[in-house]
């Protein structure tokens, strides 16, 4: 994983004096099996050329989120929100792409260790989203286990 944090003059920062803050998170261990989509993306801003983003689909990208849940060092609740963002969606969780995605030796997917690493979100849940997500934007932690879990339900696999 190659992990970068730039700090810029954003649009804000003549009136604010402050820089805006991003972080960008690279997984170099990862292979894209499915074929990416090629997306048109025609900027709202004036001073943005239209342009083609080459996108991992959905299906393939529940599976990333599904072993980050699973198997990262520190549990992240921005992982389950990413997966019940991606299941509002009507993406579908496909269980072969889900065990090819399960990379080192020992790692396969579990049921229970799905539902415990789901349970450790919550004391964090509010916090960790408080902060990268508007109040509009914000879904309780009860709600994104519950869509969650069915979407594993669905599959077959819990």
């Amino acid at each position: 994983m190659l992990s970068y944090e730039l700090s810029i003059r954003g649009p804000l920062f003549e009136t604010t004096n402050k820089y805006q803050h991003l972080k960008l998170e690279v997984n170099v261990g990862s292979n894209v099996i499915e074929p990416p989509d090629a997306l048109r993306r025609n900027p709202r801003y004036q001073d943005l050329m239209p342009y083609i983003a080459v996108v991992m689909k959905e299906d393939e990208i529940l599976a990333e989120k599904t072993h980050a849940l699973l198997f990262r060092h520190t549990a992240k609740a921005r992982d389950l929100f990413d997966l019940y963002f991606i299941l509002k969606k009507e993406a579908v969780i496909t269980p072969i792409l889900m065990d090819s995605k399960m990379r080192a030796p020992g790692q396969r997917f579990s049921a229970e260790r799905l539902e415990r690493r789901i349970g450790l979100l919550k004391p964090i849940w509010a916090r960790e989203l408080s902060r990268l997500l508007s109040d509009k934007e914000f879904v309780g932690y009860d709600e994104a286990r519950r869509t969650v879990l069915n979407g594993f339900r669905l599959a077959g696999m819990l």
